[in-house]
């Protein structure tokens, strides 16, 4: 749920009403409200002035707005304890429990093991968990622990076996988040016979609530810089904190309901909070006094799947707060924690680049950009300290196969043909893989499915499973020019007819290649040596799409005007044909890559 800022008018964080005692704890609301009903409800008329009397001191007691009064008449009014069986979807076992099942336990079983460090779990938020369990001969001593502070020995032996005893309890605790957990420490009472430790029920004083997910748990993945302070009053004896605007922490989670637990306090702003994307809800952590582990925001009941919720710095606070902080302490989810993400552009400093690129802006690009390589070699490099990597790119009908090799092992083929355009497509993922640090290499490969009319590879974004780190600079393999590409200048072009492509080399490697089209055989392309004499912009819907480069033929010592062109097309299915009437067709948006990259008196030429 969302708290507003706490003062005379506070709601707080465990239900709207809710308000401090005079001792600075948390009251439930719904208490509060019973009280004042039974005080003015027509019922109450019957039982006169001493039936009212008690209704008030009840309201005082529970508020704190006046002197102190008899504790006993606010413990009249509380709600009587729930019991949380063993059984309970929330409670959380680790290593080795038996169940046992008889009509003597509660619930109808019980739970036991031998096994030093088995424990349970328990979370709730209330005053107070009560721990049942057997004792008898065989049973020795479990080790019970509150909220992470000191442990406590309790010893189950007993000379006869005893069921459903209660033989731990926390005592009256402040109003909020608890955590219990019962380990088996492998010792006994020297009479004991066993060192078997039984966890049959919990009688809670009120609502057993998911086990709490730690910020420290690397399925949580945080953006920009967070402070961590450890407090033994903390969820897992720390929690961390930023006051940084855009820095912000992502949650995934299969289930149907998110809580999100913080510090709140005098220094806090506000949070902006959302789930699946949708619109934001501000979360204002500001208190008069600080409190650890504070509900301070809900989901509330979502549809079973799954969801992210993303918890961001707005950098904005309430009027009284002396800062902007936000925190993360924990998370409550009903249901599994599963692997975040955080997105990450294709512009991102720590990305390692290499090779030819060319870019393109769009709203449906991830951050309005990306980035794609060829028809010539390029790669790109992410790396992270985490558990998973997304590669993010466009798939469509002129896209081709691409190589990607994870932590440098054996590369794989991903084809990025569609037979239509399709942006933001997480295109390759790593999956769930052990945290560490981690590297994938994606390269061109001029490679494609045969449908495909392009070799193009897209690089829109990466989505880090863990902190981004600095990636290698890829590096590009030899790419050799053969001897019938030997031409004696430093940059020039060829159109090889018998493979129809064109190809641009500069320093004796080719760095450019792309399909294209040439004279069908009732007008072939001649076998020339020609230079790039004009170039033109033309009508994108035209016969020569969007570009035009006039070819001027060598005669002699000199270069002579031609009507032969290296341009675009109207007729994309043409490209990789013998159809034109002697120009060179290429893709139009090939033709606008090579247009800029070749000048004026480029030397081109043209042969079988």
């Amino acid at each position: 749920m969302t708290t507003a800022g706490h003062g005379t008018s506070a709601e707080w964080a465990f239900g709207s009403g809710d308000r401090p005692d005079a001792n600075g704890r948390v009251v439930p609301g719904e208490l509060l409200r019973k009280a004042r009903m039974h005080l003015i409800s027509e019922r109450n008329k019957q039982f006169g002035p001493v039936a009212r009397s008690m209704a008030i001191a009840c309201i005082i007691a529970l508020t704190g707005s006046l002197s102190p009064v008899v504790p006993a008449i606010a413990q009249e009014a509380a709600e009587a304890p729930v019991t949380c069986e063993q059984t309970d979807s929330h409670v959380v076992y680790s290593g080795a429990w038996i169940t046992y099942a008889s009509a003597f336990y509660s619930g109808g079983s019980h739970a036991f093991t031998e096994g030093p460090g088995a424990a349970v779990t328990i979370a709730f938020i209330g005053t107070r968990l009560d721990l049942i369990s057997t004792v008898g001969p065989k049973f020795g001593i479990a080790s019970v622990s509150v909220d992470g502070g000191a442990a406590t020995d309790v010893d189950t032996y007993g000379p006869d076996t005893l069921f459903a005893q209660t033989v731990y309890t926390t005592g009256d605790l402040a109003a909020g988040l608890h955590v219990v957990r019962v380990t088996c420490t492998g010792r006994k009472n020297g009479s004991a016979s066993g060192a078997f430790v039984s966890f049959d029920a919990a009688a809670i004083t009120g609502t057993v609530v998911p086990v709490p997910t730690d910020q420290t748990d690397t399925r949580l993945v945080k953006r920009g810089s967070w402070v961590s302070y450890s407090a033994p009053g903390l969820l897992g004896g720390s929690h961390m904190f930023t006051n940084v605007a855009g820095n912000e922490v992502a949650i995934a989670f299969t289930g149907t309901r998110l809580d999100l637990v913080s510090m709140v306090g005098p220094k806090y702003g506000i949070a902006s909070v959302s789930v699946d994307g949708g619109t934001a809800t501000s979360v204002d952590m500001y208190s008069a006094d600080s409190a650890w582990q504070q509900v301070v925001y809900s989901t509330g009941d979502l549809a079973y799947g799954a969801h992210v919720i993303l918890v961001t710095c707005s950098g904005g606070k309430n009027a009284a707060a002396s800062d902007t902080f936000i925190g993360m302490d924990a998370v409550l989810v009903e249901g599994v924690v599963t692997q975040a993400v955080m997105r990450y552009e294709e512009f991102y400093p720590l990305l390692g680049w290499n090779g030819q690129f060319s870019k393109a802006y769009a709203p449906w690009y991830s951050g309005g950009r990306h980035i794609w390589s060829g028809p010539s070699w390029g790669a790109m490099a992410a790396s992270c300290v985490g558990a998973r990597i997304e590669w993010v790119g466009m798939v469509g009908p002129q896209y081709g196969i691409a190589s990607v090799s994870v932590d440098g092992g054996a590369p794989q083929d991903v084809d990025l043909y569609s037979p239509y355009e399709q942006a933001q497509r997480v295109v390759f993922s790593t999956g769930d893989i052990a945290y560490g640090s981690h590297t994938i290499v994606v390269s061109w490969t001029g490679r494609k499915n045969p449908a495909s009319s392009g070799t193009y590879i897209s690089y829109d974004a990466f989505n880090f499973g863990g902190d981004p780190q600095q990636a290698p600079t890829p590096v590009a393999p030899p790419v050799p020019v053969g001897g019938s590409f030997n031409y004696p200048w430093a940059r020039y072009l060829v159109v090889d007819k018998s493979d129809l492509r064109i190809y641009l080399v500069e320093n004796g490697a080719v760095t450019v290649s792309y399909p294209c089209a040439v004279g069908k055989p009732s007008t072939p392309t001649p076998s020339a040596t020609w230079r790039i004499g004009a170039k033109y912009y033309t009508d994108p819907a035209g016969i020569y799409g969007p570009r035009k480069m006039r070819l001027f033929r060598q005669s002699g010592s000199s270069f002579v005007y031609t009507a032969y062109n290296i341009h675009g097309t109207n007729v994309d299915s043409s490209v990789g044909t013998y159809a034109s009437h002697g120009c060179i067709r290429l893709h139009n948006y090939d033709v606008l890559v090579l247009f800029d990259m070749v000048p004026l008196g480029t030397m081109v030429v043209t042969r079988n």
